[in-house]
């Protein structure tokens, strides 16, 4: 009879042990994960709103570029208008369009130079990525 007394009284203090390591575990676990999706809520944000930054700046300069190509392509239609009018006066006409070939060729290297900012932005956003994954770890998980 007192060996069963022992062994019941034995079962109930594995019992609660095992009860009290299951909460500690468990509280464990909802702060490890509490703290990686607060982690990974803060990347986000910070990628996102690094990101729409970004993009915001290219898509700015991308429509000055817009702009002065619908400058300069309303001014070709208008040197074309002109062309077709003043036959006589060909000459002068030939030293403005040679003027204009400038201008796009100035504005085609501006174009160049935005797709080499574009390129640049593109490598900074990839490199910050792995900045942000290298910066923000996600702790292993202890499997249980």
């Amino acid at each position: 009879m007192g060996s069963e007394v022992l062994q019941g009284a034995t079962f109930v203090a594995v019992l609660a042990m095992a009860a009290f390591l299951w909460r500690v575990f468990d509280k464990r676990f909802d702060t490890l994960a509490n703290e990686v999706n607060g982690r990974f809520d803060r990347f986000a944000n910070e990628v996102n709103g690094r990101f729409d930054r970004i993009t915001a700046d290219v898509n700015g300069r991308f429509d000055k570029v817009d702009a002065k190509f619908d400058k300069v392509h309303e001014r070709l239609g208008t040197l074309e208008e002109r062309f077709g009018t003043l036959e006589g006066r060909f000459d002068g006409l030939e030293g403005r369009f040679d003027g204009l070939e400038r201008r796009f060729d100035s504005l085609e290297a501006r174009v160049d130079g935005l797709a080499t900012d574009h390129q640049r932005l593109s490598e900074q956003i990839g490199e910050f990525g792995g900045e942000m994954r290298a910066r923000f770890p996600l702790p292993p998980v202890a499997e249980p």
